[in-house]
């Protein structure tokens, strides 16, 4: 027998009463649960501990670690020679192969590129597509181009210094 449109509204109401019971079921549980977490709580009246965060000014020494920001002298190297030799930015191969110049033999390019993406962060590095170049702040933080001499890719430096040989410069007599 074909339904008419009461009997159309009768069980879409049928399925509201459904969906309604069902919602009730889940906050039924949900409400069990939380009663069940309040009773497992320790009581008010007890002992806890605190948990204290350890800031600055609650360090009993002045020593335990770096200070924000600051990277090894080896990772400085790098960033210098990445400035100078790539300064359009530098993928993560380029970067590892500097470490065996500074004294990094096992430097890898996901290690480096895991590097290159922590110093993303703090503004030493700044991602270009799929490179990463130097930042001017990393620059004139870790005094990077104000020596006037260049590293190359092998290790050795170029120098542009006055007095120095530079191409079309033959000596200075």
């Amino acid at each position: 027998m074909p339904k008419d449109a009461l009997d159309q509204e009768i069980e879409t109401k049928r399925q509201e009463v459904e969906e309604a019971r069902a919602r009730l079921r889940a906050l039924e549980l949900e409400l069990q649960t939380l009663e069940r977490a309040a009773q497992l709580r320790p009581a008010a009246g007890m002992n806890q501990r605190a948990v204290l965060i350890p800031t600055p000014s609650l360090r009993a020494s002045r020593r335990g670690g770096r200070q924000q920001g600051a990277i090894s002298k080896e990772w400085r190297e790098i960033l210098k020679r990445v400035a100078a030799v790539y300064p359009d930015g530098a993928i993560a191969e380029d970067i590892a192969a500097f470490g065996p110049a500074i004294g990094l033999d096992n430097l890898r390019p996901r290690d480096a590129r895991q590097q290159a993406e922590k110093y993303d962060g703090l503004g030493y590095f700044e991602r270009v597509g799929d490179r990463y170049r130097v930042t001017d702040a990393a620059k004139v933080r870790f005094g990077i181009g104000v020596t006037g001499s260049e590293p190359t890719v092998d290790g050795s430096e170029r120098s542009d210094a006055v007095g120095g040989f530079t191409e079309g410069n033959e000596s200075m007599t």
